[in-house]
């Protein structure tokens, strides 16, 4: 079960990530402790803060990938990135391929367990 706090970031996170948002922007707009809020949601997600506003953005960019024709760099600024580079790295990360390749997959109905 999460706390209120940890239910209150995640939910900042999902309505924020797409704006650049840092982990500094979801601290102080909670008014909570860095360490406490780190270790509840390592503890419940098993990742840090971090990462989960990187998987908000690959979440949405993957939306738009799959049903926007609109050029990667453009998808990767609508989803909260500062560069087309960091999208590219944290794509790859996270999916095991290129934004480019998930595209493609997505239009070919290949993706399997995407949530689209």
């Amino acid at each position: 079960m999460s706390s209120p706090v940890l239910s209150r970031a995640l939910e900042y996170i999902r309505e924020n990530a797409t704006e650049g948002i840092t982990v500094k922007d979801v601290i102080d707009t909670l008014h909570v402790s860095r360490r406490s809020l780190e270790r509840e949601i390592r503890q419940m997600l098993n990742r840090s803060l971090h990462e989960e506003i990187i998987r908000q953005r690959i979440e949405h960019a993957k939306r738009l990938l799959a049903h926007q024709d609109i050029p990667i760099d453009e998808v990767a600024e609508l989803s909260g990135f500062s560069r087309v580079e960091r999208l590219s790295v944290n794509f790859r990360k996270l999916e095991q391929c290129t934004p480019s390749a998930f595209r493609r997959k997505s239009r070919s109905g290949s993706v399997i367990g995407s949530g689209l």
